[in-house]
Formats: structure tokens, C-alpha cells, sequence
């Protein structure tokens, strides 16, 4: 029953195998038992299937009825389960089927086979299952179902095609595996599988059938880029890129035509054109007799049919090329430039070239001799057409003079009036003034006359002298002269070696003109060891200068005291000097004692030990004096070792008692 309450029987077919028969079913009834093998539902109460003796008690145990729901139950208990599924069907008899009833029991067999369809059954009960299925489009369109029957899986370079069957759970299915995806290439297929064909890879491109560059129109499609055709912005062949494209193509069937432009005709190709304009669809600027206008050196060519002519000038005759022309102007048809032997009027430099045959002669030019080419020329002017100046002439306008003198020498070319100047020290020569042919200074050893400082040069060899002045011989150049006048030539400055003028000598009184350190008289004392004491020997007359010699001293500079020895540097004013020598102690424990005293001394550098004496400088014996034996006792003249070259002596003492003392001597140095 659904859910309105109308009760709904399905009935479906199953094939059976022939020889095989179907169970007995009984539907029950209004007993309180069951059925025959099992009990369905009665309809007061019905037994819960099972046998006979299972069967459940229809009033006390709830069966199927209307009364009591249920299958089994009660104190009887449940006997057999129900026989199937209600709708459900399977084979039967030889080739047909039954379908179990909504009761759960199956009913009765029928022996008429089905159409078969794809369900794992077989419903024309022919022994076969699913045999000779005809699947329409549509069908299986999930499956990529074909109208032969056979089937396809997968996309684009994935697509696999196999045949339909039914599977396990009775639906078709496709017999393959769709293809592995690959890396999507630009070449019209898809590569990864993904449903689109080169996606990302593909440019705009714009026809290009002659592949000149230039697009047949805007028509843009999508290509595949060639790597190789860089300047078509990587199109393939036959096409462009649009920013790539240089223009819409005016004859897209000829790769040298791809242009429309406003053209003249060029005929002989020279660069010039001649009229009219026109259109006309070209490559290159030119081409085919014509040339884009804005190209055209000129539009009115004199000769486009040959291109070595094509302006009209005015020209003159230049034979020899040297810019300067000869005839009456007149008109011709040229290139760039007139034939040789010609040149346009305005770059003519004059029109009357006295010489056409020779580049270098062009005019007459006026000319003097001048033969030593020193600029001064002589005799009159002459007018020559010459390309270059004869040797030994010059322009007249270039001439400094027009009377030189001496045209064979390039350095005189005019008299002037000089004197004798052999030195060239501005000073002349007694000699009288004499003309001389000369340049612009006096040649050698003469100076004109009036630039003459004096007429008597006192000496005509050496430039730096030339007057006479009294001087004073100075040998050793101390400034110190001797009084000896005698005439020099001198120049501005009156040095002459050896000699001085009476102003710059300091007196004229050198005692020794060949010794520069002596030039005075100077009674001297003598001082042989140097120490600044003189002796008394008195003084001597010495020709000095502002030292004393070796062993004399100036009388100013000895000491007031007389030298005692003047051969001793270190004995001056005294000969003799006293030191003390060092302190010596002795201590007397038992008497009696004898001791000796040992004593250091030095005299002065210079001076030597003549004689000592002992000195007591301490006493506490205890007798309040110690003995000395002998001469050898202090106070006496026993002290030994004294004399030149010493620095030592001693003497022994005898101590008389406990006590001690302390001695030193006394030491008397001479000068040696």
C-alpha cells in the first residue's frame, strides 16, 4: 500500500532455466493455522508461516490478518520465513517466469519470455543473458555510447574506443581506459586532455599570403607561433602579427608590391622624376620606372632616359679644372655635376683664365726680380701668366724694397753708414764711419754709427772692455791691496782678477798679496804650549791676519801671569800643587801590633808625586798614642812608594795598645 492507501502489486520477471519448477504456495486463509509450508496472513488473524506444526496460533499469536499484523509472533511462535520478496521475480517452467506476489508468496509461472534488456537476467528465458542488445544514442551518453554499439571514454588526445558491456550490476559499461593527459602543444590537438585545444599557447595573427609583411587585412585568427619568423612577430607562414605588420598589403598575390603610394615616372632610375603624379601600388621607393614622390630628388628631369643628366644648369668652359673658366655661359642638361672640361658659371672664380690648358696658370700677375729671395727685390715690375713664381721672382706686392742693394746676397739689401765695433760691445773703434751694404743690422764687427756708446775702445777683442781705470793689486783677493798704481781696461764694472779700484780696497798696505788669512804687521808673544800663558820672552814683528800663528798669541790675549812652563799646557801660573790622598783606618785589638796603611792618590794631567807625609786625621789608642817603629814611624820620612808615575804608597805602624787610627797623606806634585 502507499502512502494513500491504495495497495500497489509490482510485478517483476525473472528467467528460469528450463526443467526447473516453482514451489507450491498457498495464501493462507482464515484458519488459525498456517499455510501448507508456511503460513501467510489469514484474514482474522493468521498464522506466521511455517509448518504445520509450527504454524502460530491465529487468535492467541498475531499473523498477517487484518486483526493481528505480523508475520509470526504470538505464543506460537514463527515458523518458516516468507518464500521471497514481494515484486520480485525469477525463472520458471522451461522459458518463463514468475513474480512473487505481495503476500511474499510466489505466483504462478508463466511461460512467456520478455524482450531482454542490459540487467543480468534472461528475460526471453532463451538460455542467454543479455545477448544482442541494441543500445541507442542517448542511452549511455555518459559513457560515450556510439551508434555502431560500440562506445568511446575520455577527451581530446585521452579519446580511447572499446565496446559496450553490461557489468556486474547490469548497467552497460565501456570495455577501456581513457589516455594519460600530456603537456598542452601548440598543434591543434589537446594535449591535456582538458576539453580545450592549445589554450594559452596561440597569438593573433592577420593573413599574409605573399609573406611580404604587409597584412592582406584586419581579419585577425588565432595561429600557432613559428619561432623562425621573428619579424613577422612569430606568425607562421602566410601570416603577421598585427604590430608586426607594416601596412595593408595593396597586392597581396606579389611580395614585391605591397605599397600604394602617390608616384612619378623615373624611366632611366636616376632619382629624378618628371610629371605627373599618379597612384600606384609599388615595393621599394622604386620600381618598374616609377618612384615614390616624396623620394624624387626632382620632378623635372631634363633627361630620364639617361641618368647621368637630369638638371638644367648654366656652365663655362674650364679645361684645365682650376676653378677658373674662359667662353659665354650656357645651358645644358647634367648630373650632379658638368662633364669634365666644364664647371657651373657660379663656381667659376673669374671667367677669363689666361691660361685654360695649364690648372696653375689662371691670371697675369705682376712680378719682380729677386734673385737671393730675400723679399727685397730690384728692377721694374712685369706682368707674366704663370702657374707658380719663376725662380729668382717674386709678386711685385710681396716685395719689401724695390732697390736691393746686393740681390745676389739674401741677407743685405741696403747702405747704411757704421763704424768699426769688433767686439759688438756698443763701444767703436777710433776708425771713421764708412757705408755698408747691409741687412736689417750691421754685418759682424761694425755697428751703425749713431749707436755707438764711445769712439776710443780701449780693448777691440774683448766685448766687456773698453775704457781705461787706475786699480791696485789684490793677488789673494782679501780686500787688503798693495800700494802699486797701475792703468786696467775695464767694461761698466771695473773688476779685472787680482786687481781692485782704490774704493774697494780696504787699505794698501798687505804685507803678503799671495796669502789671503795674512795682509798686517803685528808684534806677537809667544805661547809654544797654547794654554794662554806667555812667557817673558818679549814680542816678535809677524806678518798676521786676524789669527795668531801656531805658538804666538796677540799681547791682548795672554794671561796677566807669566807661564812657568811653556812646554806644558797644564802647568800655567804654579809649577807645584798638593792633593790628599784617600782615608785609611787600622784597629788594634791586642798589642803589641804592627800595621801597615796603604794610600791612593792622583795628581793632575801634567804633573807627577815628588813627595808625601802622613797626616793623622783620628786617634783613641788607649794610651793615647800608637808607636811606630823606627825611621818607618809617621812624622818621619818613612812613607815609600812615592815618586814619578806613582798613585800609591804606604807605611807601617805599631800599635801599642787596644784602640785604632785614622791616617791620610799629604802630596806634593810637580809639573813635568
Amino acid at each position: 500500500m502507499n502512502r494513500s492507501g491504495v495497495w500497489v502489486v509490482l510485478v517483476v520477471t525473472m528467467s528460469l532455466g528450463c526443467g526447473e519448477m516453482p514451489p507450491v504456495v498457498d495464501d493462507g486463509g482464515t484458519s488459525t493455522g498456517g499455510g501448507r509450508t508456511g503460513g501467510g496472513g489469514g484474514r482474522t488473524g493468521g498464522g506466521g508461516g511455517g509448518s504445520t506444526t509450527g504454524g502460530g496460533d491465529g487468535t492467541t499469536g498475531g499473523g498477517g490478518g487484518e486483526t493481528g499484523g505480523g508475520v509470526g509472533g504470538g505464543t506460537g511462535g514463527g515458523g518458516t520465513a516468507q518464500e521471497c520478496e514481494p515484486q520480485a521475480t525469477r525463472a520458471c517452467c522451461t522459458t518463463g517466469t514468475q513474480t512473487c506476489l505481495f503476500t511474499g508468496l510466489w505466483g504462478t509461472c508463466s511461460v512467456s519470455g520478455s524482450t531482454e534488456i542490459c540487467n543480468g537476467v534472461d528475460d526471453d528465458c532463451d538460455g542467454e543473458v543479455d545477448e544482442n542488445i541494441a543500445f541507442t544514442p542517448g542511452e549511455l551518453a555518459d559513457a560515450g555510447a556510439q551508434p555502431d554499439g560500440g562506445c568511446e571514454v575520455g577527451v581530446g588526445a585521452c579519446v580511447r574506443t572499446g565496446g559496450l558491456t553490461c557489468n556486474a550490476s547490469g548497467a552497460p559499461a565501456c570495455d577501456v581506459t581513457a589516455g594519460t593527459p600530456d603537456t598542452e602543444r601548440c598543434n591543434g590537438i589537446d594535449d591535456d586532455c582538458d576539453g580545450q585545444t592549445d589554450e594559452g599557447l596561440l597569438i593573433a595573427c592577420v593573413p599574409d599570403e605573399d609573406n611580404d609583411g604587409y597584412a592582406t587585412n584586419s581579419n585577425s585568427s588565432q595561429q600557432c607561433p613559428d619561432a623562425t619568423r621573428p619579424t613577422f612577430g612569430s606568425c607562421p607562414l602566410g601570416f603577421v602579427a598585427p604590430s608586426a605588420s607594416a601596412g595593408v598589403d595593396c597586392d597581396p598575390n606579389d611580395a614585391t608590391k605591397f605599397r600604394q603610394l602617390m608616384v612619378r615616372t623615373d624611366a632611366d632610375n636616376d632619382g629624378s622624376c618628371v610629371q605627373p603624379e599618379f597612384s600606384a601600388c609599388i615595393g621599394a621607393l622604386s620600381g618598374a620606372g616609377v618612384r615614390e614622390t616624396a623620394s624624387c630628388r626632382n620632378a623635372d628631369d631634363c633627361d630620364d632616359a639617361d641618368a647621368a643628366g637630369y638638371q638644367t644648369a648654366t656652365i663655362r668652359t674650364d679645361g684645365d679644372n682650376d676653378t677658373y673658366c674662359t667662353g659665354a655661359a650656357r645651358s645644358a642638361c647634367i648630373g650632379a655635376m658638368p662633364a669634365s672640361g666644364s664647371r657651373l658659371a657660379s663656381q667659376c672664380q673669374t671667367n677669363a683664365d689666361c691660361d685654360d690648358n695649364n690648372a696653375g696658370a689662371t691670371q697675369n700677375v705682376a712680378l719682380r726680380t729677386d734673385a737671393d729671395n730675400d723679399t727685397y727685390c730690384v728692377g721694374g715690375t712685369q706682368m707674366l701668366c704663370v702657374s707658380s713664381t719663376p725662380a729668382g721672382m717674386r709678386s711685385a706686392a710681396t716685395c719689401m724694397l724695390a732697390t736691393d742693394c746686393d740681390d745676389n746676397a739674401a741677407g743685405r739689401y741696403q747702405n747704411l753708414g757704421v763704424r768699426t765695433d769688433a767686439d759688438n760691445d756698443g763701444y767703436c773703434s777710433s776708425a771713421a764711419t764708412f757705408t755698408q751694404c747691409t741687412g736689417a743690422s750691421p754685418q759682424p764687427g761694425t755697428r751703425l754709427a749713431t749707436t755707438c756708446n764711445l769712439e776710443n775702445d780701449c780693448d777691440e777683442a774683448t766685448g766687456a772692455r773698453y775704457r781705461l781705470v787706475t786699480m791696485y793689486p789684490d793677488a789673494d783677493n782679501d780686500t787688503h791691496c798693495v800700494d802699486t798704481p797701475t792703468p786696467q781696461c775695464v767694461g761698466a764694472v771695473a773688476v779685472v782678477t787680482g786687481y781692485r779700484t782704490n774704493d774697494v780696497c780696504v787699505d794698501r798696505t798687505d804685507c803678503a798679496d799671495n796669502d789671503g788669512s795674512k795682509y798686517r804687521m803685528v808684534g806677537m808673544r809667544t805661547d809654544a804650549d797654547g794654554d794662554g800663558y806667555c812667557n817673558g820672552t818679549g814680542t816678535t814683528n809677524l806678518c798676521v791676519g786676524t789669527t795668531a800663528p801656531t805658538g804666538y798669541r796677540f799681547p791682548v790675549s795672554c794671561n796677566a801671569t807669566l807661564d812657568c812652563r811653556d812646554t806644558n799646557p797644564n802647568a800655567t801660573a804654579s809649577c807645584v800643587t798638593t792633593v790628599q790622598s784617600n782615608q785609611q783606618s787600622k784597629y788594634c785589638g791586642s798589642q803589641p801590633a804592627t800595621e801597615t796603611f796603604t794610600f791612593t792618590y792622583t795628581c793632575p794631567t801634567g804633573f807627577y808625586a815628588a813627595s808625601a807625609a802622613a797626616s793623622r786625621q783620628y786617634s783613641n789608642c788607649a794610651d793615647g798614642s800608637c808607636t811606630c817603629p823606627g825611621t818607618s814611624c809617621p812624622g818621619n820620612t818613612g812613607v815609600g812608594g812615592v815618586g814619578p808615575g806613582s798613585v800609591s804608597a804606604s807605611f807601617t805602624c805599631e800599635f801599642a795598645a787596644v784602640g785604632h787610627d785614622d791616617w791620610k797623606l799629604n802630596v806634593t806634585c810637580n809639573a813635568f
